[in-house]
């Protein structure tokens, strides 16, 4: 099946699928997703996930930030995921644990 989007915004959309074309189609942002189609709510992805798809059709667009970090619901992109306290690093990548006798107590430090 060939699908052309062109967004304008984060919301409306033109959509062509075989050839037939609809305008003015609400999607939702990053972060979101929604599994009804036209003016239906779009649902957040929880805490601790992200999603960069723009018109996201179901909750698998939603990935979950790797371990030792986290990030608010409705994130929309890897480095919304931060390291937990006690682990620093870049969230979005790789959060490591401090070494014995050390503690990280400031929320996504990179040292």
């Amino acid at each position: 099946m060939a699908v052309s989007v062109y967004i304008h915004t984060y919301t409306h959309a033109h959509i062509r699928v075989h050839g037939r074309q609809w305008h003015g189609v609400c999607l939702c942002a990053g972060g979101k997703y929604k599994i009804l189609t036209g003016d239906a709510q779009c649902t957040n992805c929880l805490v601790d996930e992200y999603s960069t798809t723009v018109g996201g059709t179901t909750a698998d667009v939603c990935q979950s930030c790797l371990p030792n970090s986290n990030a608010a619901e409705a994130s929309t992109k890897n480095t919304d995921c931060v390291c937990n306290a006690g682990f620093f690093g870049d969230g979005g990548l790789l959060c490591t644990a401090c070494i014995a006798g050390k503690f990280q107590t400031v929320i996504d430090a990179s040292a």
